[in-house]
């Protein structure tokens, strides 16, 4: 877009469609006169951009040829006031955006860009200079998708502000997803109109190009379980390729302060359910479930650690949903269910039935914390918390061994027994329950 020019301050401009400029109906004298006078102007008192750009394989909008943005120097710029733009006969290209900086005048230092992440916000910031009364204009461009055309796909025009003061502004952007990740470039543009393009001729303000990088984002740190399982033999649900269960690391854990879970890029499977433990580019962080051996008909016992994330002081509890593989199927399934719900922050006992049915030898119980309302099942993703699996046996219990109570959780303490062998032996006998309430009868 142009604007009316004062005839005695700039030279009107020109649309160059060959390197003469040809105008039918004027004499050779006064064809001179024109190429001279725009000759003039054109070689010193245009500002080019100089992102990557060549008449061989044209790129971003930098040459003359390829239409590129142009400025008739003068009026409103970016930069302070040692930073007043150059005069170039063409664009500059550069393949990292620099070619107006290395013509020995260093012009373009009115923007400043931090390195970008995809899906995080960031802010650039721009220096306006030489804005007059009624105020300049900035229009800015990040090419996100790095396919060298500014403005194709919505959200690449970045800022289109005015009418602006001298002074430094600041720009709120967030690259998309689906943004390049690498080496991208930005066009800013002034001028005391507005509403520019990426491309073609302005009559007065600037052009600068940058280099702009944008990195990946942050992967999520991500919990896994570590119960048997194998890409050539899948077993319990462990691995991400076998549907593991994973907590994005954050809110509460299982444990003490001192074992909050820490990150691993995939499920760490072991025989014995340690493999978490046992990373050794991690820490030890699967000690909030404390566990005793089970017996088919009994009742069984688990000690579990709830930890709200903030010791004590944040929702003090948390949603909890364990399972036990009580028929040794590797997998948990509802029935296998043991709790499913909200637990206070510290130490929890829950008792449960162990089913008649229950498989003799090695099994496994899975341990998940969240702090969402929603029970969740025990596999796939989860948006908080953690996971733990921990090894369990299954036993047969000796014919005169205890029923399995609190506060003695293992099965081999003696319910009663009459101590001494000969029938004048003094015997003891001794028992223990857990009293939790009086009932006295007349």
């Amino acid at each position: 877009m142009s604007s009316t020019l004062d005839p005695s301050s700039r030279l009107p401009s020109f649309e160059v469609l060959e390197p003469r400029l040809l105008l039918s109906g004027v004499d050779e004298s006064g064809q001179a006169l024109l190429q001279g006078l725009y000759e003039s102007f054109n070689s010193s008192e245009m500002d080019f951009g100089d992102a990557p750009d060549s008449p061989l394989a044209p790129g971003y909008p930098t040459l003359a040829g390829n239409n590129g943005a142009s400025h008739i120097i003068g009026g409103p710029w970016l930069g302070d006031d040692t930073d007043k733009p150059d005069g170039e006969p063409d664009g500059q290209p550069d393949p990292n955006a620099l070619g107006d900086d290395n013509d020995g005048n260093d012009d373009e230092d009115g923007v400043q860009i931090p390195d970008l992440t995809v899906g995080q916000p960031a802010v650039i910031m721009f220096d306006v200079s030489g804005a007059p009364v009624n105020g300049a204009f900035v229009d800015a461009w990040i090419d996100w998708n790095g396919n060298q055309i500014w403005g194709d796909v919505v959200g690449e025009k970045i800022v289109q502000a005015g009418p602006l003061a001298d002074g430094l502004y600041g720009v709120n952007v967030t690259p998309p997803v689906g943004s390049v990740v690498g080496q991208t470039f930005a066009r800013f543009r002034i001028n005391t109109v507005g509403n520019l393009g990426p491309k073609g001729a302005a009559d007065d303000g600037e052009v600068e190009d940058y280099e702009v990088w944008i990195e990946e984002a942050p992967q999520d740190e991500l919990d896994f379980g570590d119960a048997p399982d194998s890409p050539l033999a899948p077993g319990y649900p462990t691995r991400a390729g076998n549907n593991g269960a994973s907590h994005i690391i954050g809110g509460p854990w299982l444990g003490d302060d001192t074992d909050k879970p820490d990150g691993e890029a995939n499920g760490q499977p072991d025989p014995n359910a340690l493999g978490d433990d046992n990373n050794p580019i991690s820490n030890d962080d699967e000690d909030g479930v404390v566990v005793s051996p089970l017996a088919p008909g009994n009742g069984g016992a688990v000690i579990v650690t709830i930890n709200d994330g903030a010791g004590g002081s944040g929702a003090g509890r948390a949603f909890l949903d364990a399972w036990i593989d009580f028929n040794g199927d590797m997998t948990w399934q509802l029935a296998e269910s043991i709790h499913s719900g909200w637990l206070p922050h510290g130490s929890n006992v829950l008792t449960f039935p162990v089913p008649p049915t229950a498989v003799i030898g090695q099994t496994f119980g899975r341990f998940r914390v969240n702090s969402q309302v929603t029970a969740l099942p025990p596999t796939g993703p989860a948006s908080d918390g953690e996971v733990e699996d921990h090894e369990f046996q299954i036993i047969e219990l000796p014919e005169n061994a205890k029923w399995v109570q609190w506060p003695d959780l293992t099965p081999f303490g003696i319910d009663i027994k009459a101590d001494g062998d000969g029938p004048d032996t003094p015997r003891l006998l001794a028992a223990d329950f857990l009293c939790e309430q009086t009932r006295l009868r007349a």
